[in-house]
């Protein structure tokens, strides 16, 4: 499949979805700061949902131009630099939490999610440095990117619901 998929197109619809998401996320932090004082916690939450959709978006476009100037070594080559940015966040947003005294609405998704993607992180590392990476393994990178952010938006839009207490 992945030598006959257009994933310039295919990441091209991933950057669309980025751009969605970021837009949606400075309106939920409008919405938000309108109605109380954004917490540190709000603060967490903007902050992953700008790096990953923004990276989600950075990472769709990257390959664009290039695509022409070396196509075999450009998604092994870019699957490394995707790979690097995966595996950075699950080392640095605990660090960057505890420092600051935040600790997760859901402390299992959380570390489920930064689990998950060391291990995405490392495969596309692995497949990078093999060669074997293809556009494939890429926007598998590009859209867990995007699904961090919306995970991420779904949770900060029900922590704004009100809840009923009867």
């Amino acid at each position: 499949m992945s030598e006959k998929a257009d994933w310039i197109a295919i990441l091209s619809a991933l950057s669309s979805i980025a751009v969605a998401v970021i837009g949606f996320s400075g309106l939920l932090t409008a919405f938000r700061s309108a109605s109380a004082p954004l917490t540190r916690l709000d603060m967490v939450y903007i902050r992953i949902l700008l790096i990953f959709g923004l990276g989600a978006l950075t990472f769709a476009l990257l390959p664009l131009p290039f695509a022409a100037v070396a196509p075999e070594r450009l998604w092994p080559t870019l699957t490394i630099l995707l790979a690097l940015f995966l595996l950075f966040w699950p080392v640095r947003s605990p660090i960057w939490n505890r420092a600051r005294g935040i600790r997760p609405r859901r402390p299992r998704l959380f570390y489920g999610i930064l689990a998950a993607q060391a291990l995405l992180g490392l495969l596309l590392l692995l497949l990078g440095i093999r060669g074997d990476s293809d556009g494939g393994a890429y926007a598998a990178g590009v859209a867990w990117c995007l699904l961090v952010a919306m995970v991420t938006f779904v949770a900060q839009v029900f922590s704004m619901l009100p809840v009923d207490e009867d």
